[in-house]
C-alpha cells in the first residue's frame, strides 16, 4: 500500500484564495464608501 500524504499546500492555497477574495471585497467596499463620502461632502 502506498502511503497517501496529505499535502498541506492544497489547504494553504485554498485558504490564501479565500483570503484574497475577502481582501478584494473589503477593498471594493472601502473604495465605494470613500466615493460616497466624497460625493456627500
Amino acid at each position: 500500500m502506498k502511503k497517501i500524504e496529505h499535502r498541506p499546500i492544497a489547504i494553504v492555497t485554498i485558504i490564501a484564495g479565500s483570503l484574497g477574495v475577502v481582501a478584494s471585497g473589503m477593498s471594493l467596499v472601502s473604495g465605494i464608501l470613500l466615493l460616497t463620502k466624497r460625493r456627500r461632502s
